[in-house]
């Protein structure tokens, strides 16, 4: 296995999100790795010939919830708030560019793991994948189901 000495963490601020952040820092403790954060809101858009939403604000308001959020997780783990990304757009794409941008040799990100070969990965998970020049790490999210 490669030293790995950046690491991209691509959290979706979901209440998971503090195992998978707690998972990167036991992983970049090993390399001795920085970590850098990000968490992309992804843009609304419906419109068609007799309906155009614009959900701009909404998106703000979203943008400044996330930015207390990842502000808490960063602090919980020693991230400096400079190593924090917020981005309005595609999620699958913005991680790939900001690994690219950053130099990280590994982006690690969640997954659900749901059943199915097609479902191994969510849609997000597998487009950072297959489209990232550098190592992905998917840390599977155990989420509750009925009954358990």
């Amino acid at each position: 296995m490669p030293a790995y000495q950046h690491l991209l963490v691509a959290l979706d601020l979901s209440p998971e999100s503090d195992a998978i952040l707690q998972q990167a820092v036991a992983f970049a403790a090993l390399y001795e790795a920085r970590i850098s954060l990000i968490h992309v809101v992804e843009q609304a858009r419906i419109s068609g010939p007799y309906l155009n939403l614009d959900f701009s604000s909404l998106e703000q308001q979203i943008k400044i919830d996330s930015e207390r959020r990842m502000s808490q997780l960063a602090a919980s783990s020693g991230i400096a708030r400079e190593d924090c990304i917020i981005e309005l757009g595609v999620a699958s794409q913005l991680i790939r560019e900001y690994a690219e941008s950053l130099g990280a040799d590994l982006i690690l990100l969640g997954s659900h793991g749901r059943h199915g070969v097609g479902l191994l990965l969510g849609s997000t998970a597998n487009a950072v994948l297959h489209g990232a020049s550098c190592d992905v790490l998917a840390v599977r999210i155990h989420t509750p189901t009925l009954g358990t």
